[in-house]
């Protein structure tokens, strides 16, 4: 069976693909959890590293995504 469309290479591909909504969610995770108020009352520096760690967190899960979606048959071999 070629690799490539193995049913381990199909999960990963989907495991790859849930990595970039997750990412995706996680750019709206304030307006989707309605914590605008608890990050208005926050210190700037808090609410600063708050978003900085949002961020941070969904570049790595989309970069993450990406390669598990493109080495997806790699993987599976």
């Amino acid at each position: 069976m070629n690799p490539v469309d193995s049913p381990f290479s199909l999960l990963l591909r989907a495991m790859g693909a849930l990595q970039i909504v997750i990412a995706l969610l996680n750019l709206f995770l304030v307006r989707l959890l309605d914590w605008r108020a608890e990050l208005q009352r926050m210190p700037l520096l808090l609410k600063e590293v708050f978003q900085v760690h949002a961020w941070f967190i969904s570049v790595t899960l989309t970069i993450f995504g990406m390669i598990t979606w493109q080495f997806a048959g790699e993987l599976a071999e």
